[in-house]
């Protein structure tokens, strides 16, 4: 028996994938376009990676108000009806995404573990990430970030990198983040793949509620007041949640890498070989389509 809190999954849904232009626009973003081997959406395929009940509670959606007959389509197609979501007025990143997630779970629960994903990534083996969650929620538990970290196959330039520190205390296979490595140039990555001390950044987070806006109130005070001030002043009910537009549209633009993870004392980074891949550019889709060619569903 696993002893183990249920994880409430914040999938991050709102991005316009601009970078995949013209397949992917603001009216028809990625999530809901690019289509797994299965057919169904990447967004769909991430809920679906979440539902387990025995792992997780039902999800929060964080997206765009303009996304809102999008998500309600996929979430009904895959017969989802039961997650939150959460309404952006503005596009803001992904750092003030995570803060209104963690707000709403901690009116409830400040001890509220969060697995923050991306809805834009492909994931070969799920089940890897399953069975590195019970040490991540004792790390996340003890008050740390805990990201997951792909080992390179390949020296990308189109990824950022982790660059592992020493084994916590206490938290086996768990280490300290000696640095994030944005986007490195050829040579660099391919120093970071012999190395063997890196792994690639998979921008999936799991945290406590109440560490999420501890550590946003020490390196991102301007996001995580406007968020209050949106989050107290939000409009909607039961499953549907609208943050006050004015006080969102204070919001600096900036990952959650850059605003925390880059300055936090906190953060912890697991190696998963759970065949990730961000779909994020032309190039990453030409690389999945030429590796599900050589590794045919």
């Amino acid at each position: 028996m696993r002893e183990v809190a249920r994880i409430t999954p914040v999938v991050l849904a709102g991005g316009r994938g601009e970078r995949l232009w013209p397949l992917s626009t603001a009216q028809h973003p990625k999530q809901f376009t690019l289509k797994a081997p299965t057919g169904r959406s990447l967004f769909q395929e991430t809920i679906l990676r979440v539902a387990d009940c025995h792992w997780f509670e039902p999800p929060v959606v964080i997206t765009n108000r303009s996304y809102k007959a999008s998500v309600a389509r996929e979430l009904h197609a895959i017969d989802h009806p039961h997650a939150t979501v959460i309404y952006e007025p503005h596009a803001r990143n992904t750092a003030p995404a995570i803060a209104l997630a963690a707000l709403h779970l901690a009116e409830h629960d400040p001890h509220a573990i969060m697995l923050v994903v991306p809805s834009d990534h492909h994931i070969d083996a799920p089940e890897k990430l399953l069975e590195a969650l019970p040490m991540a929620v004792r790390a996340a538990s003890e008050g740390y970030i805990v990201t997951f970290a792909m080992r390179p196959t390949a020296p990308e330039t189109g990824y950022g990198y982790i660059k592992k520190g020493e084994v916590l205390k206490g938290l086996a296979s768990v280490h300290g983040i000696a640095q994030f490595i944005e986007k490195p140039d050829a040579a660099n990555a391919q120093t970071f793949m012999a190395h063997g001390g890196y792994g690639w950044n998979s921008g999936m987070f799991l945290m406590r509620a109440a560490t999420a806006l501890d550590e946003a109130r020490q390196h991102a005070p301007k996001i995580l007041a406007a968020c209050k001030h949106a989050h107290v002043n939000r409009t909607g009910e039961g499953t549907a949640f609208y943050p006050e537009a004015q006080a969102f549209e204070q919001c600096p633009s900036i990952a959650f890498d850059r605003a925390v993870m880059e300055h936090t004392k906190h953060g912890a980074v697991i190696d998963v070989a759970m065949g990730w891949r961000d779909l994020g550019s032309w190039e990453a889709l030409a690389a999945h389509a030429m590796h599900l060619k050589n590794h045919p569903v």
